[in-house]
């Protein structure tokens, strides 16, 4: 398969996806919905999340996967233990905005912070708050577009 032309597709996005994705290839958005819709391995989600490094953050782990930190190690010693399609999008989700927010906020400690910090141009939330379902990750993009571009209101 060719690679994508999508302009939102970044085929060296962040290496916690390619942590994540294992084996998958990263230039066809096709293989991150089948592995979605699949469900991530724990084990892959909490590697990545550890390239990232907020496996010990106790509150966005709980807001992406519904479950504690030390749950989620637990759950990736089964190597056959895979998040649900809803865990799976939420992990994805985070990764995107995040690198994207590296792109644009600035270096990782950064963008970390503004992800779980409140923002007036998101009426309050935290990206985070909002990065548990796609409509709140389309509101997260939307706000990272306008801040790209300069355009705040």
């Amino acid at each position: 398969m060719g690679k994508t032309t999508s302009p939102n597709w970044q085929p060296q996005e962040c290496n916690a996806k390619t942590v994540l994705l294992g084996d998958e290839r990263l230039d066809n958005p096709l293989h991150v919905f089948h592995l979605i819709e699949r469900g991530i391995p724990v084990r892959n989600a909490v590697r990545a999340l550890t390239v990232v490094g907020v496996i010990r953050n106790e509150q966005i782990v709980a807001k992406l996967v519904e479950m504690s930190s030390r749950t989620l190690r637990r759950a990736a010693r089964d190597s056959q233990r895979v998040l649900s399609r809803h865990q799976s999008a939420c992990v994805w989700h985070f990764l995107s905005a995040l690198s994207r927010a590296e792109r644009i906020i600035g270096p990782h400690q950064l963008a970390q912070g503004w992800i779980a910090a409140p923002s007036l141009g998101l009426n309050g939330y935290a990206p985070i708050d909002l990065l548990i379902n796609p409509a709140g990750y389309e509101i997260v993009s939307d706000f990272l577009t306008r801040l790209e571009y300069g355009v705040y209101g």
